[in-house]
């Protein structure tokens, strides 16, 4: 079973943060809603999801899981300034929301989420009955 994204509203996200883009008239502000790229791998035990959040502080971050979806969401805050104002800002800065569905084989009760050099990496156990195993033929 795959790893679904769930993401209801991810078309009108999507829309709004390219008519932002658009809109903006401001060179100096930079600070919206944003969606970090996120790659699912599927081992035999377990489902990785890795998030590309560089900049955000790991204590801002919060993965929570209910009712078989996985919710992680975070800010990147807009950098300070040292010597007055920005001219150009093009790293987007703000909060962002990610949510995937989870399978049923997935145990929720075995979840797991490490950070290191600006990749979140949710580590996801799958459940016991869902193993492949080898059943034996006996003979009688």
């Amino acid at each position: 079973m795959n790893l679904k994204h769930y993401e209801p509203i991810s078309v009108f996200n999507a829309l709004s943060q390219e008519l932002d883009r658009w809109m903006d008239n401001n060179p100096g502000q930079a600070t919206r809603a944003w969606t970090p790229a996120a790659d699912i791998e599927e081992t035999d035990g377990h489902y990785f999801v890795r998030l590309d959040v560089p900049g955000v502080d790991p204590q801002k971050i919060e993965v929570r899981v209910e009712k078989s979806v996985l919710t992680v969401e975070g800010e990147r805050e807009a950098p300070a300034s040292e010597a007055g104002r920005f001219t150009r800002v093009e790293r987007i800065q703000g909060k962002f929301v990610r949510q995937f569905r989870l399978p049923d084989v997935a145990n929720d009760e075995a979840i797991e989420a490490d950070y290191a050099q600006g990749v979140l990496t949710v580590r996801i156990a799958k459940k016991q009955s869902s193993q492949p195993r080898q059943i034996e033929v006996r003979v009688s």
